[in-house]
């Protein structure tokens, strides 16, 4: 089986802007991340020394 190339789709260019990083989504979304796994731990914890005392 041979293969060839053909372009599927060309690409266009929309906005003419420099492509990068969204800093804000990408800030937001490690903190949010960054939270979800200490908190819980930390409030049932907290909570288990509340039982037993």
């Amino acid at each position: 089986m041979k293969w060839t190339r053909a372009i599927i789709d060309e690409a266009n260019v929309v906005g003419g802007g420099s492509v990068g990083p969204q800093k804000k989504l990408v800030l937001g979304g490690a903190l949010f991340i960054g939270l979800r796994i200490p908190v819980p731990i930390i409030l049932v914890r907290d909570f288990l020394q509340r039982q037993h005392c």
